[in-house]
């Protein structure tokens, strides 16, 4: 949890380290298969690994973000929620495909990590969906470069393909975009 009278690095540091221990993909496997919330992110199919969100909030039934000075735009502030701060990313901006077009109307995927929740906000949350293992693919098509680097795996289903986000190579983005900030 972040302390009040921190320094806006110091949060943002934070935020970073609330990655570090996210599960990767592959551990999001059941008899059933692997589960993932899909998300659209610049026309492209991603998944989250569902054993990592801990809920889904609408930005509407919220307070507003608050901005910490001097953080990047990417960072949309800290969201308070039943008395817990959750650090709140566009990740549609800190994925180089622009900002959220309605933050208001957004939703807040809320991520658990070892040490705490992190917020990301999206446009839309499109479903959650279940793939074999027979549904993965060496080589899907080809992603926007910057959620190119960010993904773990793809799944195809008839003729959709789903990138798999991998939240420790997300992690590893944000801490780069950090030090560019400092």
């Amino acid at each position: 949890m972040i302390q009040p009278n921190t320094h806006p690095m110091q949060s943002l540091q934070h935020l970073s380290r609330l990655y570090q221990a996210a599960p990767v993909a592959e551990k999001n496997t059941t008899d059933r298969g692997w589960s993932g919330l899909s998300i659209n992110i610049a026309n492209s199919n991603l998944l989250l690994p569902t054993s990592s969100v801990v809920r889904i909030l609408r930005m509407q039934n919220l307070p507003s973000p608050s901005r910490l000075p001097g953080s990047p735009g990417w960072f949309s502030g800290l969201v308070s929620h039943r008395g817990e701060l959750i650090p709140t990313i566009d990740l549609q901006q800190i994925m180089e495909a622009g900002a959220i077009s309605s933050p208001s109307h957004a939703k807040l995927i809320c991520i658990r990590s070892s040490q705490g929740v992190t917020g990301l906000l999206v446009n839309q949350v499109t479903k959650l969906r279940y793939f074999s293992k027979h549904d993965a693919v060496s080589r899907g098509p080809a992603f926007p470069s910057m959620i190119q680097k960010l993904l773990a795996g793809v799944f195809r289903q008839e003729d959709s393909y789903w990138g798999i986000l991998n939240l420790k190579k997300l992690n590893a983005h944000i801490d780069q975009q950090m030090g560019k900030n400092a």
